[in-house]
């Protein structure tokens, strides 16, 4: 355990991230399990292993502690972002943030446990919405041919329909993450 005045991350153009301690030693990320600086507390994530030198940023300290990363992706169509998330209970064994690691850590808790009941409810309810939706899109896309042979619009109201049901999926799943942390708050309160 070091505690040093000063933890910099630095991550090189052509060589590998390191932390600068106290602004004159490197030290190697795949040393390091977590730490904590100016900037917020860092865990590292044990949870994808081709990402070893990778720190999720604690967001939320309590009984249970939420981690996450947010990294976006460009490409020539637009700009995408991934948020990778995790939690700790107690000590720092990093775990996946989902609704199924959740229900066996707040499962002492029956208040907590509504919560994530209601949220998987809101889960399987987007997953519905959002096969539905692919299910129309690919009818629309399938019989796009013949009608327009037949002069129907049968394959531009399978696909608006899909559309808009992968549109209406957006905000359940808004809803589910705001259960679960809803979930982890009351839990934490205890």
């Amino acid at each position: 355990m070091l505690y040093p005045n000063s933890i910099e991350f630095k991550k090189p153009f052509l060589e590998s991230p390191y932390l600068l301690i106290d602004s004159k030693t490197k030290l190697a990320l795949n040393t390091v399990n977590y730490y904590s600086n100016q900037d917020g507390f860092f865990i590292r994530n044990t949870l994808n292993v081709f990402r070893e030198n990778e720190f999720l940023e604690r967001e939320y300290k309590g009984k249970i502690s939420i981690y996450s990363r947010t990294k976006n992706y460009y490409n020539m169509y637009g700009s995408s972002q991934i948020k990778k998330m995790g939690y700790t209970k107690g000590d720092y064994t990093l775990k996946r943030f989902n609704i199924k690691n959740l229900s066996i850590d707040l499962a002492d808790d029956a208040d907590a446990s509504r919560k994530l009941v209601s949220a998987k409810i809101f889960r399987n309810i987007q997953i519905g919405l959002t096969i539905l939706g692919s299910g129309f899109i690919i009818t629309g896309l399938a019989t796009f041919h013949s009608s327009f042979e037949n002069k129907t619009n049968t394959s531009d109201i399978c696909i608006a329909t899909g559309a808009g049901c992968l549109l209406a999926a957006i905000p359940f799943g808004a809803i589910r993450t705001h259960k679960i942390r809803k979930a982890v708050n009351i839990y934490s309160k205890d």
